[in-house]
């Protein structure tokens, strides 16, 4: 098999892996209880990125031994590139909030209850 077909092949597969992360990750049953209710889908999502990640380095190592310059050779970086940028969106996200002072509140369900007590009036 020649370096041409293996590439496409791998583009393909990445392209599958890819999206199947993102569609895996919302059918998937929330398992867990309490807290961890639902971090299957997370791990899952991380586990066929892994896969993607995989293919996405072989097409960009089989990419290098083509023609230079060729549509197919700038093609193969395109899904490192991808990887590369969801993995440093990833890290901003945890070193992001594992760093910052105040936790986020989404919605104070107690805002709207009075602090305050009065006395009853006579």
């Amino acid at each position: 098999m020649n370096h041409t077909k293996l590439v496409q092949i791998l583009l393909i597969l990445w392209v599958v892996f890819f999206v199947w992360s993102f569609i895996y990750a919302q059918i998937a049953e929330p398992a867990g209880d309490s807290f961890t209710r639902g971090l299957n889908r997370l791990s899952t999502f991380g586990y066929w990125h892994a896969i993607a990640l995989v293919f996405a380095a072989a097409s960009w190592s089989m990419g290098a031994k083509l023609e230079k310059g060729s549509k197919l050779q700038k093609r193969s970086v395109i899904p490192m590139i991808v990887e590369c940028v969801f993995g440093v969106i990833a890290l901003v996200v945890i070193i992001y909030f594992s760093v910052m002072k105040e936790p986020v509140v989404i919605a104070d369900p107690l805002a709207r209850i009075p602090t305050e007590v009065t006395a009853p009036a006579d």
